[in-house]
């Protein structure tokens, strides 16, 4: 897996806040209308995946395409919002999933697969203290347009949407 350094987990939801009131201006509803229901569950090595970021990218470039996004909960499961409703547009998009642990190196990755292994085995919560992580599934399946993840999102909504995920 890929270390990435020192996140301060405050300074993330900050930039992550300015970012989605950025995304808002111009915008006239509190909600956008025409969201559908998205929800799904996401499974890696056959296991449920907690707290991993679910983004959903429209491939439709057209003006009024907007992303979806989702936190994955205890269970694996998500329900998508977009710009604070939840839902997403009716469309097809490419899928992108993070996963991101406590640790230094590869070792905290074993580490957290073999707790995973175990029953009963209840994933923390993400924090807000300054620690390194590494990414506890492949890196690749954040890139959502070369990783094959993809949805659709018909008129009516979805929500049996399922990713499974393995180690490539």
């Amino acid at each position: 897996m890929q270390k990435l350094g020192k996140i301060n987990w405050t300074t993330v939801a900050v930039w992550s806040a300015v970012c989605a009131l950025a995304t808002c201006v111009g915008c006239n509803d509190n909600k956008l209308k025409g969201l559908k229901p998205v929800e799904g569950v996401v499974l890696y090595e056959g296991v449920p995946l907690a707290w991993a970021s679910v983004s959903l990218i429209p491939l439709d470039a057209a003006p009024g395409a907007r992303m979806a996004s989702a936190v994955t909960d205890e269970n694996g499961r998500f329900e998508a919002r977009t710009l604070g409703g939840r839902g997403a547009l009716p469309g097809e998009y490419a899928v992108a999933v993070e996963k991101f642990i406590a640790g230094k190196d590869d070792s905290a990755v074993e580490e957290w697969e073999q707790m995973r292994a175990e029953s009963g085995f209840k994933e923390p919560k993400p924090g807000e203290t300054t620690f390194e992580v590494v990414a506890a599934i492949p890196l690749e399946y954040s890139n959502a347009r070369e990783n094959g993840l993809t949805a659709s999102v018909p008129e009516k909504g979805v929500k049996d949407l399922k990713f499974e995920l393995t180690k490539l």
